[in-house]
Formats: C-alpha cells, sequence, structure tokens
C-alpha cells in the first residue's frame, strides 16, 4: 500500500515536471515568434487582423505560464505530500481499527460455524405474560427488555387466543399418568 502511494506521488511529480517544461519551452517560442512578426512588419503598415488575435493569445498564454509554479515549487509541494501520506500510512485511523476489529469478528464467527460448535440457549424458562407459554428468553421481541421479555411467536402479545385444551380421554390420560408395565412402555416408545 505504501509503495503504491509512493509510486502515484511519483507519477504526479514527474507530471508536473514535464509540464512546467512544456510551458517553459513554448514560452520561449512565443517570444521568438513575436519576434520574427514585429520584424515582419514593415514600419508605417498596419498589422493584420491575423497579426493582432496571433498576439493577443500569445499574451494569453504569456499570463498561464506566468501564473504556473516553477519547478521548485512544484518539487516542494510533491515533497510535502509525499511526506503526508507516509505518516497517514504510519498512523492507523479509527476508520482502519473499526473495519480491522470488523473483519476479526467475522473471521472467528466463520470459525465457530465451521467448527461446529454446540449452540446453547440456556433453559426455556421465560414465559409469556399473555398466554404463558415457555421460551428461551433469546427469542424475545428485539423492542423488548431482560427483565420484562415480550414475545411474538406465541400469540402475538395477545392477538391471538385459543380455547384452552380439554382434558385427554381417560385412556390416554392413564398411560401418561400411571405407573403400571404398560403406561411405562408407552411414555418410553412415544415418538
Amino acid at each position: 500500500m505504501n509503495s503504491s502511494r509512493r509510486s502515484l506521488a511519483q507519477q504526479q511529480r514527474r507530471a508536473r515536471k514535464k509540464e512546467a517544461q512544456e510551458s517553459e519551452l513554448s514560452r520561449r517560442g512565443i517570444v521568438q515568434q513575436q519576434r520574427h512578426l514585429h520584424e515582419r512588419e514593415a514600419p508605417g503598415n498596419e498589422p493584420s487582423r491575423r497579426s493582432i488575435a496571433q498576439q493577443q493569445r500569445r499574451a494569453r498564454e504569456r499570463e498561464i505560464c506566468e501564473n504556473e509554479p516553477g519547478l521548485r515549487v512544484i518539487a516542494q509541494r510533491d515533497r510535502r505530500e509525499l511526506e503526508r501520506m507516509e505518516n497517514l500510512a504510519d498512523t492507523p485511523n479509527k476508520r482502519s481499527i473499526a473495519q480491522q476489529s470488523r473483519r476479526e469478528n467475522e473471521r472467528s464467527k466463520r470459525a465457530r460455524i465451521q467448527e461446529n460448535v454446540r449452540h446453547y440457549l440456556g433453559h426455556m424458562d421465560s414465559e409469556c405474560s399473555y398466554c404463558s407459554a415457555l421460551h428461551w428468553l433469546d427469542e424475545r421481541l428485539t423492542v423488548s427488555s431482560k427483565t420484562n421479555p415480550k414475545f411474538g411467536k406465541c400469540c402475538k402479545q395477545g392477538k391471538v387466543i385459543l380455547p384452552t385444551l380439554l382434558d385427554p380421554p381417560l385412556h390416554l390420560r392413564r398411560l401418561f399418568e400411571s405407573q403400571d408395565e404398560q403406561s411405562k412402555e408407552f411414555r418410553t416408545n412415544i415418538h
């Protein structure tokens, strides 16, 4: 990253030097052309429209060349810019630190998923305040708190009301509650 910044700064410096040299050469060429035009015009003759336009254009070009910075100024500017870029590369800013920590978190999440780590939600002991259904605490709605959890998967916070279940038939109830062999076998093999 550092080397790419340096090479970019070097390319910019070279381009500025080349532009400065070209502008210096063009300025010298304009002066020579003006001398040539003045020598060609005879004294007493009025200059043509073309020569007036050329003189005006050359004057504008001269002003542009004079306003451009010299090679020394360009070199100083490039040196300062290179130093600034090196200082930025050496000191990490808040954004890069945050990005690094975010990447590390994502890597650790992927590693946990790949390791097939067992997931444990804790006890299923959080009760819905509307229908008394049991939930894990992590199933609560994001707008609720841990001290007063609200759930939306059971009764939509009291919007859905189901009738209470009737008692099972006597034969089924006996299979679930009795301690005889037939009931025990039923409870162990129920799927």
